[in-house]
């Protein structure tokens, strides 16, 4: 548990030239980063690790890092490393959405992995850790190389490159490499349900944002809360018609369709086996 306020790691020191972009190799020590102090960027990071071990922190939590281990994470995450031994030698790639716009435009229909990229959405895949992707050294170093020579066109290069190490990531996260943590599945699908309950529900769309299965993704929520994921979004979208009848004129079937029932009558049952009543008769009685 971090004692002070995470440090903040603004744009305009570390993406300097005129595109939201910058690659630098580093070796950090164990003094380098106290234990009480976390970080937080105002870009996206993916850092890959060349040498060394240790843990990676994120909100409290710790993931193991070595040789290949690559990282993809969320802006608002707040992260520091617990270095083994030496030091850690690693490459970090600094990057903002808006350099990669028109390959996101296609890339995230393709996969839920690109939703990390949706300013619209609350994160949810906020993470990525894969525990060894040395087949991707090759193209960081490529990377690396590109950014420092400067050549002509060389922007347009470096995102071709980094669109591509994004697609290998994803594509890695999809054949299971990803390892995302039950508790940090299932906090970030609560928050999904509560900022979305009233909009239409995929279970296997969500699972894919996830990398999981949909069935697991059931299994997992289930021993968690001791409730089903529909059985929630069931009771957050109860709990929205709820206010919407005391706190507006809005029809019954108004309010039925607002807080995301698609069927009048699933909407009447659901709330007459919830409150004992029906919702206009829950109505009346709230005001009295």
């Amino acid at each position: 548990m971090e004692k002070s306020a995470p440090l903040v790691y603004p744009r305009a020191d570390y993406l300097r030239r005129k595109f939201p972009f910058s690659i630098g190799c580093f070796r950090h020590r164990p003094g380098d980063f106290p234990p009480d102090q976390y970080h937080v960027r105002e870009f996206y990071k993916i850092v890959y690790f060349f040498r060394g071990e240790g843990e990676y922190l994120v909100d409290g939590r710790r993931y193991p890092i070595q040789s290949g281990t690559a990282i993809l994470a969320h802006p608002r995450f707040k992260t520091t490393y617990r270095i083994e031994g030496a030091a850690l030698e690693l490459c970090n790639i600094l990057f903002l959405p808006e350099f990669l716009r028109e390959f996101l435009v296609k890339l995230k229909t393709r996969s839920g992995f690109f939703s990390i990229f949706n300013e619209d959405e609350p994160v949810m895949s906020g993470l990525y850790v894969f525990p060894c992707v040395k087949e991707l050294e090759k193209l960081i170093l490529r990377m690396q190389e590109e950014y420092n020579a400067c050549e002509e066109n060389y922007q347009v290069t470096l995102e071709l490159l980094l669109a591509d190490l994004l697609i290998q990531l994803s594509r890695n996260a999809q054949k299971g490499m990803l390892k995302f943590k039950s508790e940090d599945i299932f906090s970030s699908l609560n928050q999904l349900l509560e900022a979305h309950c009233t909009e239409p529900f995929s279970l296997a769309e969500t699972a894919a944002k996830f990398g999981v299965t949909r069935s697991h993704l059931c299994r997992l929520y289930r021993s968690r809360s001791g409730s089903t994921i529909m059985a929630e979004l069931n009771r957050l979208r109860l709990a929205e018609a709820k206010r919407l009848l005391l706190e507006t004129d809005l029809s019954v079937t108004e309010v039925c369709y607002k807080c995301g029932f698609r069927d009048l009558s699933c909407f009447f049952r659901n709330f007459h086996r919830e409150m004992g009543v029906t919702p206009l008769a829950f109505r009346k009685s709230g005001r009295g």
